[in-house]
């Protein structure tokens, strides 16, 4: 009975180290700017432009205000302007919860994203996320905005409502090394066994 249990932590031990994959999620949005919108090095009346990054699922936060917003990582941020990639770093984004707009704040050239930012964009919408603001947990979907708000120098434009999509990055499969780990640690289990038998806002 003592190897059968043992034998059965040993699995489930392994099956966690094979599916406890982190998952992440690509946000996606683009637009064209009108044509009132400042001309600068990032933006141009009537051009095209998009953002794409990734982050965590369940995100662990650089800061928040309970109720309010949460300052978040992400990786593989990428703004372009019709069709060529522009550098608008150091960025910084924020979600926000329906009680103070939704959706998020993104801020280029080292500004922030929870304060008014002098270049990046003001996305208004629903909430993108469930959970307090301190642990929250992204919701794949769709959200259509109800304000888009691009900040130029300072200068604040409206521009025509956009769609945000947020969607899985990469599906949590075992990798092979992780997979050849546990399977190797199997095998000692195993031999054990048959020897010894025993995670526009302010």
């Amino acid at each position: 009975m003592k190897a059968k249990n043992l034998a059965a932590v040993a699995l489930f031990c392994a099956s966690a180290s094979l599916y406890a994959i982190p998952v992440n999620e690509t946000f996606a949005t683009s637009g064209v700017f009108n044509a009132t919108t400042p001309t600068s090095s990032w933006t141009a009346p009537n051009a095209i432009w998009s953002i794409t990054f990734t982050v965590a699922s369940h995100p662990l936060v650089n800061s928040f205000v309970i109720g309010d917003f949460f300052d978040v990582p992400f990786t593989n941020f990428v703004y372009m302007l019709n069709g060529t990639p522009v550098n608008v770093g150091p960025v910084d984004i924020a979600f926000y919860s329906t009680a103070d707009g939704g959706l998020l704040n993104i801020a280029f050239f080292g500004g922030s994203a929870v304060v008014s930012e002098p270049n990046g964009f003001e996305l208004f919408g629903p909430q993108a996320y469930t959970g307090p603001e301190s642990a929250p947990t992204f919701v794949q979907n769709g959200y259509l905005e109800t304000r888009n708000l691009v900040v130029v120098g300072g200068t604040t434009v409206t521009e025509a409502i956009g769609f945000i999509s947020i969607a899985l990055a990469f599906a949590p499969t075992p990798a092979p090394p992780t997979l050849l780990l546990a399977l190797t640690g199997l095998g000692f289990v195993a031999a054990f066994l048959l020897t010894s038998r025993r995670w526009a806002r302010a």
